[in-house]
């Protein structure tokens, strides 16, 4: 019996041992189920893992990505994405070449790039390739070199402009004659083509054959012309040689010029020496497809220059974006001009942060703006414009809600949690000194501290729409500077003011107003102000005796209190005006010195020059800030008597006395 029963415990054990290593998930299991991917790395992985462990699953060289496994009950189950090939970004822009995918379809591990030359340049490179590797792109940029043609010779009567020994691929040579007794035969401008050849040979220069036989030992001085008949070319007069100031109007087809660019028709002069003042020749109108800062054509174009009307499809360098579809070619050149310009970025408006630096609407491509915080935020971050579609701007916005500096107050102390700095929704409890039993608590809010009392005589400060700063005066008393918040302002001007704690009351205390509001009026000369209604911010204005306002009221406009054309120092004027400078009479003048201005009631008199005749009042009289009309006139006599290069002499009649005119005197403050 006893066997029997060990033989039963033994069956069941084995029974359970089996049961459990049942519920293991192994590795085969794995790379059978669609969860296996071939990208990832099993080597470092167990055959078996019990039940309830969780494995992470690496990627093979070139590949990431995030996948754990738990085994649930026998089975695996799976978590996160699948290893994905590792991007290389872009591969980079070659000048005078672009490249194409050749393998893969995105710039990620296992593409290949291959780099083309633009046409007229050659590969320099030892590889024209470049592959997305494990650690990023494999080689560097390739270079294009422009193709240079052979050095050109010429005898020694042609001149060249041009360099016939280092040309490259699209540089242009222009030949002439060094003598005027000879012409050129043959093209007079030849360029170095795509393949690294010259479009023709060199030209050379043959005597003109004289009209004089024999030949004369001394030739006049001519100017010839080419010759060449390009460009639909014609010349008025239809001739060859030209004596010194004689003159050729030079006629181009559509598509040529002469002289310059934009010019299809002009008359060219022959000078004294024998040289056109510009060289009467007809040139197509061209536009090169390189050396464009910013500008790349595309590579497809068979010549590297285009003529008038052609249009090229181009793109622009990082940074800019072009400014059409395709450009075209006209007697300006490309238009439009310029074919590329700088991205831009409208300036980012971040909450609780102001720019530090220039402040503008528009940014260019590259330009970095700074950013601090401020309303309770601190700290400072700097983002550049990229100007790319979906985040113009690239950088972190890093903005901290505003700790608190330890705050002192008189006479109270610390009692919990004592720092030189504390961070937001930090509490510090504070006990008077004098009282014990008396204590509160304050919270540090965005930079500002919350709940503050005081343990003086004097009441805690509340100012609305304003912030103070607590300076300890004497033991007894204390003082507080304080100012208003962003978008308020004392009401009695000034950006700061002080307040004292005087026997248990703050002296001082101004309210703070909105920047729209006005405070008190100010103070006017000769005169006071009174409030008609505070709620409509319109005060009534009274001036002395012996003064009248010109205006009677005053208005609060924008903050400001609006005084018209006046001031505090005009708007209460004396009760009559004064006048300016009187009329000016010919052939007279006043009898007094001249001033700016004459008091009302003032008398001035005219006196007319020497041997003229007075004829009416002389005397006129300020009355109010008027002048009475002159009513003189001074005449001349019927038989002039005085020497015109003389002093001119001047007589003055009788006339009554009259008051000596004054100048305004400036008036006393009251």
């Amino acid at each position: 019996m006893y066997v029997i029963t060990r033989s039963c415990v033994l069956i069941l054990w084995i029974q359970t041992l089996a049961f459990v290593r049942s519920q293991d998930c192994t590795l085969e299991q794995f790379m059978r189920s669609n969860l296996y991917d071939q990208n990832f790395d099993t080597s470092s992985l167990e055959a078996s893992y019990a039940p309830g462990r969780q494995i992470r699953v690496g990627c093979i060289v070139g590949f990431s990505g995030f996948f754990k496994l738990s085994c649930i009950e026998g089975k695996w189950e799976s978590k996160g994405t699948n290893c994905q090939p590792r991007s290389c970004g872009h591969p980079g822009d070659a000048q005078f070449a672009d490249f194409h995918l050749v393998h893969g379809d995105d710039f990620v591990f296992g593409s290949q790039v291959v780099y083309t030359c633009h046409k007229g340049y050659q590969m320099v490179s030892r590889s024209s390739t470049r592959n997305c590797m494990a650690n990023g792109w494999s080689g560097v940029v390739p270079v294009c070199e422009a193709q240079q043609c052979p050095a050109i010779y010429v005898g020694d009567k042609v001149q060249v402009i041009g360099d016939p020994e280092e040309a490259m691929y699209g540089n242009v040579l222009r030949f002439s004659c060094k003598s005027r007794s000879q012409i050129l035969t043959g093209s007079q401008e030849i360029y170095c083509d795509e393949s690294g050849s010259w479009s023709d040979k060199a030209p050379e220069c043959k005597e003109i054959e004289s009209e004089f036989n024999p030949r004369p030992s001394c030739q006049p001085i001519t100017c010839v012309l080419s010759g060449l008949t390009i460009g639909g070319v014609s010349y008025n007069p239809n001739k060859m040689v030209f004596s010194p100031g004689e003159t050729v109007r030079v006629s181009c087809g559509e598509r040529h010029f002469v002289s310059t660019p934009q010019t299809r028709s002009a008359t060219a002069t022959c000078d004294n020496r024998g040289n056109w003042d510009f060289e009467p020749v007809c040139r197509e109108v061209t536009c090169e497809t390189f050396g464009h800062r910013h500008v790349m054509f595309q590579r497809y174009y068979r010549d590297n220059t285009k003529r008038l009307y052609d249009t090229a499809y181009y793109n622009c360098a990082t940074g800019y974006r072009a400014t059409a579809n395709q450009a075209t070619c006209t007697r300006d050149g490309w238009t439009p001009n310029p074919l590329c310009e700088k991205k831009t970025c409208r300036k980012l408006e971040i909450e609780n942060t102001e720019i530090i630096q220039t402040d503008k609407e528009i940014f260019k491509y590259g330009d970095r703006v700074t950013y601090s915080c401020k309303n309770g935020y601190e700290g400072q971050f700097t983002l550049t414009c990229r100007a790319e579609t979906y985040r113009p701007w690239a950088g972190e916005k890093n903005c901290r809600v505003a700790g608190c500096d330890r705050m002192d107050i008189a006479n109270a102390d610390i009692t919990s949690y004592k720092r030189n700095k504390y961070d937001h929704n930090d509490r510090v409890e504070y006990t008077c000194r004098d009282d014990p039993q008396v204590y509160f608590t304050v919270t540090c809010q965005k930079g500002n501290w919350i709940g503050v009392q005081s343990c003086t005589g004097c009441p805690q400060i509340d100012i609305p729409n304003g912030f103070f700063v607590a300076v300890n005066a004497t033991q007894n008393d204390e003082k507080r500077y304080y100012s208003c918040k962003e978008g308020y302002k004392l009401s009695t001007g000034g950006w700061w003011a002080e307040a004292e704690c005087i026997n248990g009351q703050w002296s001082g205390l101004q309210k703070c107003i909105e920047n729209s509001q006005c405070g008190e009026p100010p103070k006017i000369l000769n005169g006071v102000t009174s409030y008609v209604t505070r709620s409509t911010q319109h005060v009534s204005v009274e001036c002395q005796k012996g003064y009248r306002a010109k205006d009677s009221w005053l208005t609060c406009q924008d903050g400001e209190w609006d005084f018209r054309r006046f001031s505090p120092e005009t708007i209460c004027a004396p009760e009559f005006e004064p006048c300016g400078p009187p009329a000016r009479v010919e052939n007279a003048v006043i009898e007094t010195p001249y001033l700016k201005e004459f008091l009302s009631g003032s008398r001035v008199t005219y006196i007319c020059r020497a041997n003229y005749i007075a004829k009416g009042e002389n005397t006129i009289r300020c009355l109010d800030g008027e002048w009475d009309q002159p009513r003189i006139v001074c005449t001349p006599p019927s038989a002039p008597t005085v020497s015109p290069t003389g002093p001119i002499p001047l007589t003055a009649p009788t006339v009554s006395p009259t008051p000596k005119p004054t100048a305004i005197p400036a008036p006393q403050e009251q």
